[in-house]
């Protein structure tokens, strides 16, 4: 009985710690598509100035 509720336990154990590192990863990919959308409208911003100009 004991060894069923270590195995039990420790395979909780993985799961909890795969979920955190897919949690990590899923926010570091948010952020780097905000970062490249916000880069995005910026660039953009430059290139209306550019428009406007000629």
């Amino acid at each position: 009985m004991a060894n069923d509720s270590d195995e039990v336990g420790l395979i909780l154990a993985i799961l909890t710690v795969l979920g955190g590192v897919y949690l990590c990863l899923s926010l570091l990919e948010n952020q780097e598509k905000k970062r490249k959308k916000r880069a995005i409208k910026q660039h953009n911003k430059q290139l209306n100035k550019v428009k406007k100009r000629h």
